[in-house]
């Protein structure tokens, strides 16, 4: 499960989910975290309170059950409002921005590292910035340097023999 880490909410996740499903990006598209009493892609179905279902698709296999499996996870388990959820039979975390790793007790490299409204990407070589026009650097900390020209023109004089 590769998730998409986002400081604000796309307009593809806005309104998808029913019944207060978490929607989250993910690289095959959005996705729906369901409460424990909803099931379906959208989180559109009540959940049969006797079934204890498998459901498989291509990007989480997931075991549903009437309580939140959640419930049993240590105490705490997902930090800084994380929300747990389970991917092959194990508790995972899905961490809110600026939180990260395995349990959200970790700051993003992205965070507060661009400046000046830069907006911060974490590639294979760690943290890069893409600068508003009037900013460059490394963290967008250098003021874009304008160029000013200045042309100063002289009377042309003609001479008449």
């Amino acid at each position: 499960l590769h998730l998409i880490q986002s400081n604000s909410i796309s307009n593809e996740c806005l309104d998808y989910c029913s019944n207060n499903g978490l929607c989250i990006e993910t690289n095959n598209g959005r996705k729906c975290i369901c409460l424990p009493e909803w099931t379906g892609q959208r989180c559109d179905f009540p959940r049969d309170s006797s079934l204890t279902k498998q459901m498989h698709n291509s990007l989480v296999d997931m075991t549903f059950v009437r309580n939140n499996p959640c419930n049993s996870a240590p105490a705490g388990f997902c930090k800084n409002n994380g929300i747990c959820f389970v991917e092959a039979s194990k508790f995972k975390c899905f961490c809110q921005y600026p939180y990260t790793g395995d349990y959200c007790d970790e700051l993003s490299e992205c965070f507060d590292y661009c400046l000046n409204n830069g907006i911060c990407k974490l590639e294979s070589g760690g943290p890069a910035c893409t600068c508003s026009p009037t900013w460059t650097g490394t963290r967008c900390q250098k003021l874009q340097a304008t160029t000013t020209v200045t042309t100063q023109s002289t009377p042309s004089t003609t001479n008449i023999p």
